[in-house]
């Protein structure tokens, strides 16, 4: 129990993906933040929630508002293969609904898997306590089209589960902790390459900052955290030119709080984001609320005796 609980406080960075209107089909945005590390493999699932406002003109019917929700459920696992290598996979499931001018539409289906691998550094244990003091997570991996994508450049191509191209994607991530709190860091890009059809989404570029408090009761782990999320979307491109009507491109910074609960081999989290600035579209893109939860069993990767 005490080696879940010390574990969990470690940090492993994978990228949080979920499908966004503003971003192009499922997008690499955001960070798991803590999870667990060194001593354990796990399984898990979870699960995202976002809400856009769009607007836009058209000769023939004036102007046009659409509200678009997403929701993302991963099945998500972890191979430790060693104290500083981990390996990742990510199983997304996504549906779409798109409410505009009274007609409703949606697109759900199995979306791109990732697969990364994450090397560390430095690992700092504090030699007393056994606590972990600082950890650096570096990685690198790929996000593989395996999801229904769109067939050629159109409004609807964001509702689609895939992308229809492959991701290169680079981050890394450091935890600093002292006694009961700590900062943790975060910072990932996602290079984006073309489809079948030329077209290729922008890339991504996301930084994250966490401060976190670490809280113990009878062999149970509370750690609530407020932070803040910045991501960066770049235009899309047709073979190689810049699509200057696509929405598919600004900037938000976003206030974000959660709680991590760990008990047992069971580790729990929940977190909610609000904009605190954004410019999306041009403006002609609002993001509004983004929630997540979820649920993962640890597996030890040392054989009982």
């Amino acid at each position: 129990m005490k080696n879940i609980i010390l574990t969990s406080v470690g940090v492993f960075l994978i990228f949080q993906l979920f499908a966004c209107d503003v971003c192009g089909g499922v997008n690499t945005s955001g960070g798991m933040g803590f999870t667990p590390t060194n001593d354990f493999h796990f399984i898990g699932i979870r699960s995202n929630y976002r809400r856009f406002n769009s607007q836009g003109h058209s000769i023939l019917t004036g102007k046009t508002i659409s509200t678009e929700y997403f929701f993302l459920t991963d099945v998500v696992g972890k191979f430790q293969l060693s104290k500083r290598w981990q390996l990742m996979g990510i199983l997304p499931y996504s549906f779409v609904t798109q409410n505009e001018n009274s007609i409703r539409t949606t697109q759900s289906g199995i979306g791109d898997i990732s697969l990364l691998a994450f090397y560390s550094p430095i690992i700092q244990v504090d030699s007393t306590t056994g606590n972990l003091k600082s950890q650096l997570n570096a990685g690198i991996g790929l996000k593989a089209p395996t999801g229904n994508y769109a067939k050629d450049v159109h409004t609807m191509s964001n509702m689609y589960p895939g992308t229809g191209a492959y991701d290169l994607i680079i981050s890394m991530n450091y935890l600093w902790q002292k006694k009961k709190f700590g900062f943790q860091f975060e910072a990932s890009d996602a290079y984006r390459f073309e489809n079948n059809y030329g077209f290729q989404y922008g890339n991504i570029l996301n930084l994250g900052l966490n401060y976190f408090r670490v809280l113990s009761k009878n062999s149970k782990l509370f750690r609530p955290f407020v932070g803040l999320q910045a991501n960066q979307f770049s235009k899309d491109r047709i073979d190689g030119k810049i699509v200057t009507e696509s929405v598919n491109h600004g900037f938000t910074l976003n206030g974000k709080i959660g709680l991590n609960y760990v008990q047992s081999n069971w580790f729990f989290s929940v977190s909610g984001q609000l904009p605190i600035i954004q410019s999306l579209g041009d403006g002609d893109v609002q993001q509004k609320e983004a929630m997540q939860v979820s649920i993962n069993y640890l597996i030890s990767k040392k054989s009982k005796k």
